[in-house]
């Protein structure tokens, strides 16, 4: 079965800063850098928008990325975490109070984020903060290694011990 993993690293105020893996069962098939919103103490937790996804396990599947533009061409392929579906915690991400809608996609800085995780091939400086860079670069690779996915693919965001 076909699976991504966020593994979370560094918390700070420019953003929560990880790794994010694609897995067919046990083999590993492709990692990058991710950048996601702020953790606490930074943003309350699971707020919409504002901080990163809570820890846990979820539904996930190719999507498109609608960047809400007069061209359509602007759009391009994502990871869409699917409406109602946290698995083992009796709630659903699209609860009132809960985030929702949300996607894997493009994007280097703390402001790109949108509530979602971002993914890049290195880690560096934009506009004089943290970053994730080459992202779409990143996120195509990834998308490859996870190919059409499977029923039941799961995202797990889990938070990595020093």
């Amino acid at each position: 079965m076909k699976s991504v993993l966020i593994e979370r690293c560094w918390f700070g105020p420019f953003g929560t800063f990880g790794r994010l893996s694609v897995h067919d069962d046990d083999t590993q098939l492709f990692w990058c850098h991710s950048l996601e919103p702020l953790s606490f103490p930074w943003a309350p937790s699971n707020t919409r928008d504002v901080s990163c996804i809570p820890v846990g396990e979820y539904k996930i599947e190719r999507g498109i990325y609608r960047r809400n533009t007069a061209t359509p061409d602007d759009d391009y392929p994502c990871f869409v975490i699917a409406d109602g579906e946290v698995w083992g915690r009796g709630r659903a991400i699209g609860d009132a109070g809960d985030v929702s809608g949300l996607k894997i996609h493009a994007g280097n800085e703390l402001s790109n984020t949108l509530g979602c995780p971002l993914t890049g091939t290195s880690l560096g400086l934009m506009n004089g903060a943290p970053a994730v860079l080459a992202s779409r670069k990143a996120l195509r690779a990834a998308l490859k290694a996870f190919g059409t996915g499977d029923a039941g693919s799961v995202l797990r965001v889990t938070e990595m011990l020093p």
